[in-house]
Formats: structure tokens, sequence, C-alpha cells
């Protein structure tokens, strides 16, 4: 049977300690994977906010990470603050106690233990060689821990390792169920800022060593002739369908990304789809674009003109990343821009929004009316309006974001309406306030948060005090309440701010109508008590000048 995260959190809630022991034994990965991409949450969290020892007990021997927070306030929200804020103390203890004993059993002793793989595993997330050799060379059996150890080595140019691993019995062309081999890891791992000789080195070991060629790898070393006699024995294409969450690996895209354009040049000539179009696993639709999407992330001008003209789209759908375009803007290489331009792209919503490109925009908005926007431009999901008013509100451009508000449809009352606050934050008042006017100033989408939490929080923590204070007040002008509580930190934004010891902002509430006291949060989420745990002297003078 095969276990969510969201099954495995189900039964840490309730305290099943043997279903949650079958779970792990059968997913490891399940102790440090998030809920979801906008939930940070992960398992141990809900050990802690139930107050289950033996539960937090068996998460922290299973591997689980109290240090690692809930976005955007990460600091605030691990599981070992949430415990020490809360006055969890035999939780907190419980949580130190087994952090010490994995330290301790990191050595070569424990090479059995799951805090031991977990080490390893982590010498490999931080490109750790020596620690990984000296890890594996006390004990050799603990390699296992990772599935493919000798990809990762061949895609981290981590050459003692890989002839450590060959010289164990590890077969240099075993391929993974994606028929991956470890001179593709080589070739797929390659990014712009990374050594040449070091890539050219791995490889060379690789192919000393019995690697034999595949057509990614030959593609990235220019094998041409290889390449033509594959061909021409029907052994050369790319995968019919993309992995979800995998680069694709086209070999087009591979050409374009180690900057070969006789590569390139070849295969169009043997009938390869310059945009590379295929199925994506498991969804109802397709991704294209991933060879001129390279070209435009790593400046290639010269093979992007050469996709163009064999006929490549260019306002692709790329699988993972962006549109060429928008990659052309961001790295502003204004020569790529204009070619693309030249053979039809329209810049994505977004980059013209934070540009504040008003013309660009009203040119979308007249696409966009008279069905002409490409496919994909803008998602099933969401509107050109959406894409063009946070991005406007983001980059500061109140001209755009009045030009966007009115298509906007949504009901003032629209949790939405939070991101469209939340990007103007700290970056542009004016568009802030613009936003305001259109919607309930208390929405909230993650965490029962309010934008007045967020301006008491973390986020924007290098902002200027008089800048936090104007976000503040436009808020509780606008309506915003001062008695909602948040889901995390289970407080109101007046204990944010003593939270976080803004005292400005302290005053400021209480000037508006704050309860200093609130007798009905829990005893740990009151303003006293978090000033008094924080030890803000200042914030606690303020709220012993207004309590009788």
């Amino acid at each position: 049977m095969t276990h969510s995260i969201h099954q495995l959190a189900d039964a840490v809630r309730a305290g099943d300690l043997e279903q949650v022991r079958t779970m792990i034994e059968a997913k490891p990965e399940l102790v440090t994977m998030d809920m979801a991409d906008e939930n940070e949450h992960q398992a141990l969290h809900y050990a802690v906010y139930n107050r289950l020892p033996k539960m937090v007990r068996l998460l922290m021997q299973d591997g689980a990470n109290a240090r690692k927070g809930v976005w955007p306030h990460r600091e605030a929200t691990t599981a070992l603050t949430i415990a020490t804020d809360r006055g969890y103390d035999e939780i907190a203890a419980i949580i130190q106690e087994e952090e010490d004993l994995r330290k301790a059993r990191a050595g070569p002793a424990a090479g059995h233990t799951k805090p031991a793989r977990e080490e390893l595993m982590n010498a490999f997330r931080q490109h750790d060689e020596d620690r990984i050799l000296k890890m594996i060379e006390a004990d050799p059996s603990l390699i296992e821990a990772h599935r493919r150890p000798l990809h990762a080595a061949a895609c981290m140019r981590m050459e003692r390792l890989a002839n450590w691993l060959v010289g164990h019995g590890y077969d240099v062309n075993w391929r993974t169920d994606s028929d991956w081999a470890p001179l593709d890891m080589a070739v797929a791992c390659w990014r712009q800022d990374d050594s040449v000789d070091r890539f050219r080195r791995m490889t060379d070991w690789l192919r000393e060593h019995g690697a034999e060629l595949t057509p990614r790898s030959a593609v990235a070393l220019g094998e041409a002739d290889w390449l033509r006699t594959k061909h021409a024995e029907g052994k050369l294409s790319n995968a019919p369908v993309m992995q979800r969450d995998l680069w694709y690996g086209g070999l087009l895209s591979i050409a374009a990304r180690h900057d070969r354009a006789d590569i390139l040049e070849l295969l169009l000539d043997l009938g390869f789809d310059p945009d590379e179009r295929a199925r994506v696993e498991g969804a109802d639709c397709d991704g294209w674009g991933g060879p001129l999407e390279e070209c435009a992330q790593f400046g290639r001008l010269a093979m992007a003109e050469t996709l163009l003209k064999r006929g490549a789209d260019p306002n692709p759908k790329p699988h993972l990343g962006k549109a060429p375009i928008a990659w052309a803007c961001e790295k502003r290489d204004w020569a790529m821009v204009e070619l693309l331009e030249r053979h039809g792209a329209l810049e994505h919503p977004t980059s013209v929004g934070i540009r504040g490109d008003i013309e660009k925009a009203k040119k979308l908005f007249a696409e966009d009316a008279a069905g002409r926007l490409p496919e994909g431009l803008v998602g099933r999901q969401e509107t050109l309006a959406e894409l063009l008013l946070w991005s406007s509100a983001a980059g500061g451009h109140p001209e755009l974001v009045r030009l966007a508000l009115p298509r906007m449809t949504w009901p003032r009352d629209d949790p939405r309406w939070w991101w469209m606050l939340w990007h103007p934050l700290y970056r542009s008042l004016e568009c802030f306030r613009l936003v305001l006017e259109r919607c309930d100033p208390n929405v909230r989408l993650f965490f029962g948060r309010t934008s007045l939490h967020d301006v008491m929080g973390l986020h924007g923590r290098d902002a200027e005090t008089e800048l936090r204070i104007a976000f503040a007040i436009a808020l509780l002008d606008a309506g915003a309440r001062l008695d909602l509580r948040d889901d995390l930190l289970k407080s109101t934004p007046l204990g944010w701010a003593c939270r976080w010891g803004r005292v400005d902002l302290v005053k400021l509430l209480l000037e508006r109508g704050a309860d200093p006291v609130e007798a009905d949060a829990e005893p740990w989420a009151t303003p006293r008590a978090w000033a008094e745990k924080k030890k803000h002297s200042a914030v606690l003078a303020l709220l012993n000048g207004v309590i009788v």
C-alpha cells in the first residue's frame, strides 16, 4: 500500500504510534516531507501541536527535522520553537535529547542506525565528499541508504566517491527506471557556472571505467558519428513522456545547454521536433519548448534563431521552467528578447507587470479580449488580470495596478486577495492602498494570518519603522480587525507585535484600541506572555502603562 504525507499526518494527530511506525517503515521519506508546496508543515509539527511526547520521540528517532519552519515565518514556526514558545517543556526536552543522541550516533560505530543514514544523506545534500567517504569507509554497508549513489557522484563530480563505488561493485552502466545512466546524470547536472574542466574529467573518468555512450551523453560530448549510427539503427529518439517532477532532458535541449550548435543542427536534420513536444506524465497536457527555453536561459542566441527558423514555437509551455522570453527578460538579454519578439513571442504577463510596461500590458489585454493569447500563456486556474495585478503591485507600478484592478471579478472577501496584498507589502505603499480599496483587509489565506499580522511579523524584517507604521495605518484605516488570531501562533496582531518586539507598532495598536490583556487567549499566547518570553522590556513597559 502506498502511504501519503496526509495519511501520516492524520495518524500522528490521532496518536496512533503503530500506524505511524508502519507508514514510516514502508516509506521513510514521509518523515521529512512537507504537506504541500504551499504548506510546509511536516508530521512532527502535528505531534507538537497535539502535545504527544511519545509521537515526538518516534518521529525524531526516524529522522524528523525539528528546526524546519513554515513559510514565511519559518524561524518562529519550527517544531522546537513552537514547543518552547507554548511551554511544552517535556516536548522541547525530548527534541533536544534526540538531537544530542543523533549527533553522538553519527560516528562510525553507528553505521546501521537511522540517524547515521540520515547523516549520510545530509552529506550528499551538502556535496561533502570527504564526509561521505569517511562514513562509508568506516561502514561500507551504509552506502545502501542512497538508492543511486553512483548517479549522485556523477552529478556532483565526485570522482573519489565514484572510484570507491565502482571498486565496491557498482555498475557504471546501471540505469534507473526512467533510463538514466550515471553518464547521463553528469550531463544533465551541468550548469553554466560549473567548471567545464570538472565536467570533462568526470565524463572522461566514467568512460575510462566502462561507461557506454548514451544518446544524452553523446549529444553533450559532441559524438556526431555515434548519433548518426544510432539514428540509422532506429535507436535514437526522445522519451515519449515527460516525468512530471523531473527535467525532461530532450536531446535538443541538451545540445542547447551544452552549446553544441553542430549537434543541434544534426538532430534537426535528422527530423527531431524543434519543440520536443511530449506528454507530461499523469497530466492532461503536453509540455514543449525545452530547447528554446535552454537557449534563452543560457544565452544561446544563434541556436535560438536556428530553432525559430526551423519552426519552434516562440510561445511554448515548458515542462518545468519558464517561457523563453521570461528568461530573456530576467537575464536582461535584450538581443534574445528582440529575436523572440520578432518571431512572434509575447512576453509573459508577470514579466510585463514587474517591469511596469503599460503598453505591453494594454496589448496583452487586447489580445486576451480577442481570444488571441497563445495557449498556456495564462494558466487554467488564473486570469490575465490576476497575473498583471500581483506582478505590477510587486514591481511598484500604480498605473498598471489601476489598469488591472477594474478587470478583477473577485468578491471583496475572496481569500485570494491576501496574495494581492502580500506582493506590494513593504514594496509599494501606493499599490498596497489601491488594492485595499477593492478588498476586505481581513482576508486570510494561509493559517489564519491577516495582512496586519504580516506587517507585525518577520516579513520585511529590514523595513524602516516609519514604513511599517504606514502599512499598518493603511490597513487599520481600511478596517483591519485587531481581535483575529492566526492558527500557528494563536495570537492577534498585537501578540505578534509583542513577540517580535515592534515597540512603535505595539503603541499604535494600543492607541487604536487593541486589548492588552486578551483574557480569552491561551496563556502562552497573550501579548504579555510574548513580551516576557522574548524579553522585550520596552514592550512590557508599554503594556504595563495601559493595564490597570
